[in-house]
């Protein structure tokens, strides 16, 4: 388990009205680097806001850093052991221990081992899962999960999408709004589209970046104008770069967005989100799309649709249908009206989610384990 980003809270909650007002002490882990940093973004604002939303202070704060693991052996064994040394020492004094799971890491190294020693110290135990790869991640190793996520006194999902991979393999579960809508300064609605298309999504096989390379191409050919930005890392750059040469693509650029505020410049230079993936959950990039006010296309795969409500808040379209895909996108360039109607309904969707409910959610969660 990577322990450099731990948010030590003291939250105040009220077990009942005859009770009187007592302290509970919640510890949550995630790894020292989240992968996709819009994920990244969503536990930083979760950790800073849920204090506030429980009327609580924050006693000790280790800032979520994004960097490389060290090389070498030595480097990584000492690493390691001061992992363990701050669980030991963290764990005990605190009373909820909630571990948070991401895309792209290893479960059994990350999450499991502050269950296994959270469980052991006799604390309550919460697991926060959201992985996109869920269902090929469980279909692999989910005999090597069952006695790990039996010891958790609760293991909550971001999309019922999640709970019923989950059930499918009997693991219990319960649904939690896993996305925050964190605002962005002064977000613009968009009235008509260029488009200056973005993507941001780690570039993975399950983001679906060739079928959208492939639709931008049907769109460029229409509106020689546009623009896309492919914004995130991962083994497929090569694969798409080479692709987008080969094809003889012009106007797509690829950036790297190591934080969010990289992300949300990205985001404020587009007029419209693009999320291409094959399966998933709920991309974290939607919700700070929708934030800034944002027209999105996307595939309807996973828990997308459970937050992305054809024509009323962005428009989708099948999985790895890139003709399908770059209609909607034309369809939008042509229709002035439907952008500025999914851009305000947009705003109105980030606003439900904001990080406050959000924090006041799991502050009720905490509140019933108690």
């Amino acid at each position: 388990m990577t322990v450099s980003s731990i948010r030590v809270l003291t939250a105040e909650v009220t077990p009942g009205a005859e009770l009187a007002r007592e302290s509970v002490r919640v510890l949550l882990l995630a790894p020292r680097v989240i992968p996709d940093p819009a994920e990244a973004d969503q536990f930083q604002q979760f950790s800073a806001n849920l204090p506030s939303a429980a009327q609580s202070t924050c006693d000790a704060v280790t800032s979520l850093r994004h960097q490389p693991r060290p090389i070498g052996f030595l480097s990584a064994f000492g690493e390691k052991m001061a992992r363990i040394r701050t669980l030991l020492t963290a764990i005990p004094r605190h009373d909820i221990v909630h571990v948070f799971h991401f895309s792209g890491r290893l479960f059994l190294l990350h999450a499991a081992p502050a269950i296994i020693l959270a469980k052991f110290f006799g604390k309550k135990v919460i697991l926060s899962y959201s992985d996109s790869m869920a269902e090929l991640d469980l279909e692999r190793s989910h005999e090597i999960y069952r006695p790990i996520l039996r010891l958790c006194d609760r293991v909550v999902v971001s999309s019922y999408y999640l709970r019923t991979v989950l059930s499918g393999y009997r693991f219990d579960s319960e649904v939690m709004p896993g996305g925050i809508a964190g605002r962005i300064a002064e977000p613009k609605p968009v009235l008509q589209l260029q488009p200056r298309i973005v993507m941001v999504r780690p570039l993975e096989r399950q983001a679906g970046y060739v079928a959208a390379i492939r639709a931008f191409k049907l769109v460029k050919q229409k509106f020689p104008r546009a623009e896309m930005v492919i914004a995130g890392d991962g083994t497929r750059r090569e694969y798409l770069q080479n692709l987008v040469s080969r094809e003889k693509i012009l106007g797509i650029t690829f950036e790297t967005a190591a934080c969010s505020s990289e992300i949300d410049r990205l985001i404020m230079r587009a007029d419209l989100f693009l999320s291409a993936s094959v399966h998933d959950s709920i991309p974290a990039a939607i919700w700070r799309a929708l934030s800034a006010g944002l027209p999105i296309v996307a595939t309807d795969t996973g828990g997308v649709g459970e937050i992305i409500k054809d024509r009323q808040n962005g428009l989708l379209a099948r999985v790895n249908d890139f003709s399908g895909i770059a209609d909607r996108i034309i369809e939008l360039i042509e229709t002035p009206e439907l952008v500025s109607s999914l851009s305000e309904a947009a705003l109105a969707t980030a606003e439900r989610h904001a990080a406050s409910g959000v924090c006041n959610d799991w502050q009720t969660l905490y509140r019933e384990l108690r």
